[in-house]
């Protein structure tokens, strides 16, 4: 089941809400460590499995 990803987020898939995954590999680097900063998790590496809810 998934779980949203950013600080202070407890959205997960009984939410309702749909989740993306984050940008990872070399040509999206700079793109994830944004994105990182955004959700507030500077220093974590985020895996295949890990998401973030989209909040509209």
């Amino acid at each position: 089941m998934p779980t949203c990803c950013a600080v202070g987020c407890s959205n997960n898939e009984k939410s309702g809400l749909k989740f993306v995954r984050l940008p990872v590999g070399k040509r999206n680097a700079n793109r994830l460590k944004h994105w990182l900063h955004n959700i507030g998790r500077d220093k974590w590496i985020p895996n295949e499995n890990s998401r973030l809810c989209v909040c509209v």
